[in-house]
Formats: C-alpha cells, sequence, structure tokens
C-alpha cells in the first residue's frame, strides 16, 4: 500500500493546522491499522517530505536529524515515527521516502521542475544556484 495522501503546504499549514495533522495522521493511522490485521500483512510505503529537515543547509542527507517547523513538517515527521512504530510493535513492512520537488498537474508554482519547465519551453534562462559538478 502507497500512502500518498496529504495537503501539502507548509505556508497553508501555519494558518490551519488541524486540518493538516488531522488528514495526515489520521489517514496513516487507518492505513497502518488495515495493514495490520489484514492477512498477510501488507508492506506499506509513506511518503515523507524533505521539510522535516527544515532549515539544515544543504546538502541535505538522511542522517541529518529532523527539526520540523510548522503543522505540515510536523505531521510527515511524525507519520515516520508511527510508521516506525508499527514496525517494532507489529513487525510491519513499512519503507519510507522523503521526497523533494513533487511535480503534478495541481503543484504550485513555486516547484523547481515546474519553473524550469515553464523557462524552457518559454526560451528563456534558466537560473542555478550552486555549483554544478
Amino acid at each position: 500500500m502507497y500512502h500518498l495522501a496529504a495537503i501539502s503546504s507548509h505556508r497553508l499549514s501555519i494558518r490551519e493546522p488541524y486540518s493538516y495533522l488531522e488528514n495526515s495522521c489520521m489517514s496513516l493511522l487507518n492505513l497502518l491499522e488495515a495493514a495490520r490485521i489484514v492477512k498477510p500483512p501488507s508492506k506499506i510505503i509513506f511518503t515523507s517530505s524533505s521539510s522535516v529537515y527544515s532549515d539544515h543547509e544543504p546538502p541535505l542527507r538522511e542522517g541529518l536529524e529532523p527539526r520540523p517547523r510548522g503543522p505540515y513538517a510536523l505531521s510527515k515527521f511524525f507519520g515516520e515515527k508511527l510508521c516506525k512504530l508499527y514496525v517494532d510493535l507489529y513487525g510491519l513492512d513499512c519503507s519510507i521516502i522523503r521526497y523533494f520537488n513533487v511535480v503534478s498537474e495541481r503543484c504550485g508554482g513555486n516547484i523547481v521542475f515546474k519553473i524550469f519547465a515553464k523557462k524552457i519551453f518559454a526560451g528563456e534562462p534558466i537560473d542555478i544556484n550552486g555549483r554544478l559538478e
């Protein structure tokens, strides 16, 4: 089972914390419980977010201590912990993926790939900050 459900906006989560925490945490709990009671138990893929790293300086690495700031990031970090709990308590097979820059038709305009695509199709140059290796 893939858990892809979330309301995803750090900025909006600051204004609407209840909907973010309720949606993310309860939907995941329902999924984990369903996976736990079915036979054979289902494998879970939980989609977390790079937002759990918050203000760490790049490059971001998996081993960094999460420092979620805001309800969205906190709900993702809580989801990771909830998955780990179900692995430890019930032996559930649960993997966690921390996504960066998810792109879809309905994603926000501030996603780097969307910005790049718009500039490419408009024939505009792409600004790259950092170093290319």
